[in-house]
């Protein structure tokens, strides 16, 4: 006898071909302001995101190495359609990014880097594309950033567990 569900958390649906010319790359300064996690939270404060309690959480699991000299890094804003698929569950994200654009999860410094640097993402939520950080309860979580009814721009964090999906509209900052 068959299953009744034809759908599994981790299963990947194939969609429309990947291209990857469809990658939104933005270089990233780094080795350039804030140097704590402190520091990052009273920036992005005063760019009027704010950080919601389970994203203050993450921040200070966060082990920030701030570059100690200027360089850049290229991000890569991609959707789960992009990737090439209609759906993804959290484990296949990092490995399908990394096997079809060659994109990967990016350092602490990167990720609010990005998140001070790039004024136009607050046109989009965005998962942030990094390993997964234990909240007080033992599960896994990332940042993310939204903008609430209100048009107040938030940065909170999200249940980051193997099987969690993302549909085609989930978009994710990842890194060359």
């Amino acid at each position: 006898m068959s299953p009744k569900h034809d759908h599994v958390p981790y299963r990947l649906r194939s969609a429309t071909p990947y291209d990857p010319s469809l990658i939104d790359r933005r270089l990233i300064r780094l080795g350039t302001g804030p140097r704590t996690v402190s520091d990052f939270r009273k920036d992005l404060n005063k760019q009027g995101i704010v950080i919601d309690p389970c994203a203050e959480h993450v921040m200070g699991k966060l082990a920030i190495t701030v570059s100690s000299h200027e360089s850049e890094v290229c991000a890569g804003i991609v959707s789960v359609s992009e990737l090439g698929f209609t759906e993804i569950s959290f484990r296949n994200i990092f490995p399908k990014a990394k096997e079809r654009l060659a994109l990967k999860p990016g350092l602490a410094e990167w990720n609010l880097q990005f998140l001070l640097q790039i004024t136009d993402q607050l046109k989009h939520d965005f998962l942030i594309g990094m390993d997964p950080v234990m909240d007080g309860h033992r599960q896994p979580k990332v940042l993310y950033t939204h903008k609430a009814s209100t048009g107040v721009r938030h940065l909170t964090a999200v249940c980051a567990s193997p099987d969690r999906v993302f549909g085609h509209n989930a978009r994710i900052v990842l890194w060359f």
